[in-house]
């Protein structure tokens, strides 16, 4: 879990009448093949559920990628609301003094220098999902009621 650092996100969350400092990412959970089913959805609900009892986080966050899995195990442990969608593109850099790349994520690009590639293949957009805890103590926009936010 982290507190919310990008830009986008914060005013998203925002929009939706919730404090982004009290607001929790679910960051980088990955079930290894042969985990028992439903591993990720407990693990998302217990997490919501010691949130709610021990915390005062408002809501928590996290990306799903349609081109990649079904989402299921985020939607049965609560995270079910498509909060923002935004483009998903894989950049590759060449590894210096030979032929191959490898795949760099957006931050990291900021620090590297050498030649750069998009993926070409079409891909679904990455999803933002929101699991409200509370309700939200600020007044949401009322535009986007029952909307999400499409940075596409």
């Amino acid at each position: 879990m982290e507190k919310i650092d990008r830009e986008y996100k914060k005013t998203a969350v925002l929009l939706k009448g919730y404090d982004y400092n009290k607001v929790v990412d679910f960051t980088r959970l990955y079930s290894v093949p042969n985990s028992p089913m439903n591993t990720s959805s407990v693990m998302f609900a217990l997490a919501r559920n010691y949130l709610r009892k021990n915390t005062d986080i408002q809501a928590c966050l996290s990306a799903f990628m349609p081109s990649y899995a079904n989402g299921m195990s985020m939607f049965a442990g609560g995270l079910d609301t498509v909060l923002v969608a935004k483009p998903l593109k894989h950049t590759f850099v060449q590894i210096p003094g030979t032929n191959l790349f490898k795949h760099v994520v957006k931050r990291a690009q900021e620090d590297l220098k050498g030649r750069f590639v998009e993926s070409n293949i079409p891909l679904l957009p990455t999803l933002e999902l929101l699991s409200p805890i509370t309700g939200p103590p600020l007044k949401p926009n009322e535009e986007l009621n029952g909307k999400m936010i499409d940075l596409t």
